[in-house]
């Protein structure tokens, strides 16, 4: 009689009832085969008053002869037997039909099928065919998931258990994890089937939940932070070649020592956020000695080629991961930490090390007072530790004379409004570093200058800095004010006690940080300019000129114009022969250089230039460093991608928390916020790219109508308007919101949105380099 089919595919039946066919090879028509009942392979379980006659009745054994797959698929619906229809291999048996049906067919179902006209079946409810393989992994996901599920998060089973303990169901977990990263396409079986059989949505959002519910994920999993392989940790080689590279004891020698210019005399300051700890680039300047309303500048940049030798276990792995990633969670740095934060960083915690000088890369570079480059010099270097400098602080020596500049009130770049008597005033303060400074921000206004009457293509925009802690949230001093979500309700109560915060920074209002930008870019043209006059391959960077709107067709609000502006530029370009035009920076050639210990790219042009100072062959050819540019380039982006999708995703996952916090306390205002749409994204309609104006975040999302003229309208461009989170879901990137007056408990979202209009995420921007300066 077979294998009884309640043992053969556990937790499919559920007390439904379950017809056999078997596929034969007689009578088929074309290619497709017909159909035969068999009723002795019916299980004895089932109810006798179960319709076989009936369906006997309806089809005859000459019919079944003659029937395809999608004849008796239909025939089946008609009959009750749905929405589950399993194909399987039935050792012994050929190939059978499982149809299993949740409940009798009602009395008008159980009339003559020929006869009766068939209902319409939704999409959703068809029958679907699936092997006996699929069943069982269907079924052993279920109890995977609900088994999982009464557990707390920390005690799920990882990915790496789920190996140990069952390789096949792990190997169809990673299935799910394929279709959640790429679609159905990039799996050969239907997971979509799976993931119905183990009672989730037949979506990605359903494969994502599957996956975080059964532990193979863990909780806020960024799809796109585990599809571009993103690891905060080394393997155990590297970091063991790592700290012998870092080791006093055990350093290779400095095979450029002999030509290190000793810059220890030299003053410098590096400008970074207070949480930064790879120190890159400081700076410094003065009055050129000799020109008269010349600016002298010094950028040092540090160098981890003095530590770390081309084809070492570290090099290598950099070359991987070619660039670090930043997110709200943490950073997956390029180089272990050992080397990035201590022995290459310009400046470290340990006090007795930065008494010591530190090897570095230093641009010297003459200003005109037009804003052009005078004269330029490249030199490997040693200078000592600079003095570490945040933002706010340098902002605060830059405002001194200029609080009446009014930045945010007006489109133009504060450099525009930067004048001579301000720079005069600044440069009478007495300390010498106050001097530098000044001299700074006024090379940096000529700077920004030259690159205007370059038809460079700037615009302002507001960073929203999105921080992950556990347990508690500290303001930090000297940062602007955070807005923070605790655990979500339910996610609290399996163990999740993750605290997310959201701090807004505008960047176009900060003197300090479009000071330290000038600087980099003015950095990244001598560079240019360098390997060009002496043939150095390297990655000579570059953009086409992108087709603006004319300013009539500008919107007039800052951030809602850089919407529009972001999503006219082109993607960037590489030579690697001669520099190309970077027409949104405003200059002839363009080389990235000032950050080695977070960019691949980088190092490999500290590689290149090293090579050339001391009159050696020069590591790559034009071949070989385009190869290794295209394998970085592409990593980049998609390390960058994970970056801004965990920003993405913390951002709605701050929604989510604090409309769940609103329903919980009653209280409509912890979810209500300023929400100012700077671009819809459709002809009609409301769904727009709005921004938050608390916290600085953007997001995609349907703005209410407004009532006027006895009709809907849309919500003007750049007015801000005050609307409730109603709910979130950061894994399918969508928010609702609505007025405050119109808010209500609705449920968390489920990932069904067959009855919704679907809201799509603004489409990713082009790459655009506009600085060096991305800390």
């Amino acid at each position: 009689m077979g294998v009884p089919l309640h043992h053969a595919v556990p937790g499919c039946l559920d007390g439904g009832m379950v017809l056999v066919l078997r596929r034969t090879t007689m009578c088929g028509c074309g290619s497709v085969p017909p159909w035969i009942a068999y009723h002795e392979y019916v299980p004895s379980a089932l109810n006798p008053s179960d319709p076989l006659s009936r369906i006997e009745g309806g089809l005859s054994a000459s019919r079944l002869a003659s029937l395809t797959s999608a004849d008796l698929l239909r025939w089946c619906a008609v009959a009750g037997y749905c929405p589950t229809i399993l194909a399987a291999v039935f050792p012994p048996l050929p190939e059978v039909l499982l149809l299993l049906r949740a409940s009798q067919p009602s009395s008008s179902s159980s009339s003559s099928s020929s006869s009766s006209p068939s209902p319409p079946l939704s999409p959703s409810k068809q029958p679907v065919a699936v092997s006996i393989q699929d069943a069982r992994a269907g079924a052993a996901l279920k109890a995977a998931a609900e088994h999982a599920r009464n557990l707390h998060i920390q005690q799920r089973p990882c990915a790496d258990a789920w190996f140990k303990a069952d390789e096949n169901l792990a190997s169809v977990f990673e299935d799910v994890e394929t279709y959640r990263l790429y679609g159905k396409d990039a799996v050969d079986r239907d997971v979509r089937i799976l993931l119905d059989l183990a009672g989730y949505p037949r979506t990605q959002y359903g494969a994502h939940k599957l996956l975080e519910d059964c532990g193979f994920w863990s909780r806020h999993e960024v799809p796109a932070v585990v599809g571009a392989g993103v690891q905060a940790v080394f393997d155990e080689h590297v970091e063991h070649d790592a700290a012998t590279l870092a080791c006093p004891t055990n350093r290779v020698d400095d095979e450029h020592a002999e030509h290190r210019k000793d810059l220890t005399k030299l003053r410098s300051i590096a400008i970074d956020d207070p949480w930064t700890e790879e120190v890159d680039d400081a700076v410094y300047a003065e009055p050129h000695p000799s020109k008269e309303g010349w600016i002298r500048i010094f950028v040092h940049i540090a160098d981890p080629t003095r530590f770390i030798p081309l084809g070492s276990e570290v090099e290598k792995e950099a070359a991987q991961r070619s660039t670090s990633c930043y997110m709200p969670t943490g950073t997956a740095t390029m180089l272990p930490s050992v080397l990035a934060k201590a022995a290459c960083s310009l400046h470290e915690r340990d006090v007795e090390a930065n008494a010591k000088p530190r090897a570095a890369m230093t641009v010297r570079v003459d200003i005109k007072p037009d804003g052009s480059i005078g004269s330029y010099a490249v030199v490997g270097s040693q200078i000592m530790a600079p003095r570490r400098a945040t933002y706010d602080e340098v902002e605060a020596f830059s405002t001194t004379q200029a609080a009446r500049w009014e930045h945010e009130e007006t489109f133009t770049e504060p450099f525009d409004q930067l004048g001579s008597d301000d720079v005069v005033t600044l440069n009478e303060a007495e300390d010498e570093d106050a001097t530098a400074l000044a001299c700074l921000f006024a090379a940096a206004s000529r700077r920004r200058a030259y690159r205007d009457r370059n038809q460079c293509v700037t615009f302002p925009q507001i960073e929203c800095r999105v921080l992950v802690s556990r347990g508690s949230f500290e303001q930090e001093a000297g940062v602007p004010r955070s807005f923070t979500a605790g655990p979500h309700p339910d996610d609290a109560a399996l163990g999740d006690d993750t605290v997310v915060a959201l701090q807004r920074i505008e960047s176009s209002s900060m003197l300090a940080r479009e000071m330290v930008k000038e600087m980099m870019v003015l950095t990244g043209e001598t560079i240019a300019m360098y390997g060009a006059k002496n043939n150095i391959p390297l990655a000579f960077r570059g953009q086409d000129t992108p087709t603006l709107p004319s300013e009539s067709e500008l919107p007039s609000h800052p951030h809602a114009r850089a919407v529009v502006m972001r999503r006219c530029m082109t993607r960037a370009k590489l030579s690697v022969t001669d520099p190309i035009n970077h027409a949104s920076l405003g200059l002839p050639g363009y080389v990235q250089f000032t950050s080695p210990i977070r960019r691949y790219s980088d190092l490999l042009a500290h590689y290149q230039i090293k090579a050339f100072l001391r009159d050696e062959e020069i590591p790559f050819t034009d071949k070989n460093i385009s190869l290794r540019l295209g394998e970085s380039d592409d990593s980049v982006r998609d390390r960058n991608k994970a970056g801004r999708e965990s920003d993405t995703y913390w951002v709605h996952e701050f929604f989510r928390r604090r409309a769940a916090e609103a329903v919980a306390n009653g209280d409509v205002t912890i979810a209500t916020f300023n929400l100012t749409p700077l671009l819809y994204l459709r002809d009609t309609g409301t769904i727009a790219v709005v921004c938050c104006e608390e916290v600085g975040a953007e997001f995609v999302t349907r703005i209410p109508e407004m009532s006027g003229d006895g009709k809907g309208v849309r919500p003007p461009i750049g007015e801000s308007i005050e609307l409730t989170i109603e709910r979130a879901c950061p894994i399918d990137k969508k928010i609702d919101v609505v007025f405050p007056s119109e808010w209500k408990v609705v449920g968390e979202y489920d990932g069904d949105d067959s009855d919704k209009e679907n809201v799509s995420p603004e489409p990713p921007k082009p790459e655009l380099v506009t600085s060096d300066n991305e800390k």
